[in-house]
């Protein structure tokens, strides 16, 4: 089974097939990885992975003697 670009139909090697899977769950060829449309959702992502690696730090209240 040979994986083709899915803009250029061009086959591609098995480390192209690696590299170029993009986010979006398509694979492209070199060229035309960083040109594609891509419907991949950026910025909910990251806004995602960064409140999840970064919990929000409550403290508890100081009782004043």
């Amino acid at each position: 089974m040979s994986v083709k670009c899915l803009t250029c139909k061009r086959k591609l090697k098995l480390v192209e097939t690696v590299y170029g899977l993009c986010r979006c769950k398509q694979v492209f060829c070199p060229q035309h990885l960083i040109n594609h449309i891509c419907n991949f959702d950026y910025k909910t992502s990251e806004q995602e992975r960064i409140a999840k690696n970064n919990p929000q730090m409550i403290s508890k209240k100081i009782t004043k003697i």
